[in-house]
């Protein structure tokens, strides 16, 4: 028979539960990262003139309201941007209203492609 001096065996006990605490804490943290991880979708898009399909319009900006970052869209009206699920986007042009559109309910897919038209904003 094995003598096991009593200073180690009580460390065992001591040690045992915390580390099978750890374990059950890697255990949960490895099969949940999915479920904490942010997942994006790609949006790419184009404005155009509502009445005008043709017309190029003049700056096109894209805006990521929970952010507040946005980007400029291209000299042929169009833009990519990568967003959260859930996120909203304000489109807009110089001249020309303001369009939100919300991906909450929208999530299926990782990539959307759209055609955003414009309303031109009066000018009083």
């Amino acid at each position: 028979m094995i003598h096991i001096p009593s200073f180690i065996q009580s460390r065992a006990v001591i040690h045992f539960p915390a580390l099978r605490f750890l374990w059950m804490i890697l255990f949960v943290a490895a099969f949940s990262s999915n479920v904490f991880a942010q997942q994006y979708i790609t949006i790419n898009g184009k404005a155009m003139d509502e009445d005008h399909p043709a017309f190029l319009l003049e700056q096109v900006m894209v805006i990521n309201l929970r952010t507040q970052q946005g980007i400029f869209g291209n000299a042929d009206n169009s833009f990519s941007i990568s967003i959260e699920k859930n996120d909203t986007l304000v489109i807009t042009a110089l001249g020309y209203r303001s369009d939100k559109i919300c991906f909450r309910d929208s999530v299926l897919k990782d990539f959307y492609t759209i055609i955003v038209p414009l309303k031109r904003s009066v000018s009083r």
